[in-house]
């Protein structure tokens, strides 16, 4: 025969506990009024005036025969007032005027032209560069 089950002891009775003391509510603070947003448009700031930037717009390949006019000019977007084109290379090409060099006013709409360029007496390629004037004021 197996042993008989132990009893079970009632489970121990909590000790009450003496209430605490309520403590006196703090006054509440009084409202802020709220603030209107300004919703006027702020300015964007101004473009740092030595940083600018250039982008090539469509070609960067002019073709022709030698002693003809190319008329494809050479275009950039850009950031600043004016660009300097400068022509190098053995073909002879030339700005109007003779010129290796020229600089152009940018348009309202951030574009730059350079002039039409006159194909020299010797056939090959040439490079026309874009930079910015490092000599007339911006």
């Amino acid at each position: 025969m197996p042993p008989p089950a132990p009893a079970h002891e009632p489970a121990p009775k909590p000790t009450p506990t003496t209430p605490t003391t309520p403590t006196t509510p703090t006054t509440p603070t009084t409202p802020t009024t709220p603030t209107t947003p300004d919703l006027k448009p702020r300015p964007e700031p101004a473009p740092d005036p030595t940083s600018h930037t250039l982008t090539r717009i469509g070609t960067d390949t002019v073709t022709g025969y030698t002693g003809e006019v190319l008329f494809r000019r050479l275009q950039v977007r850009t950031t600043a007032p004016r660009v300097l084109f400068t022509l190098n290379g053995p073909t002879g090409v030339r700005f109007p005027g003779n010129a290796t060099e020229t600089t152009v006013t940018t348009a309202p709409d951030g574009t730059a032209t350079a002039p039409p360029l006159a194909a020299g007496t010797a056939p090959g390629t040439f490079l026309v560069k874009a930079t910015l004037p490092r000599t007339a004021p911006l």
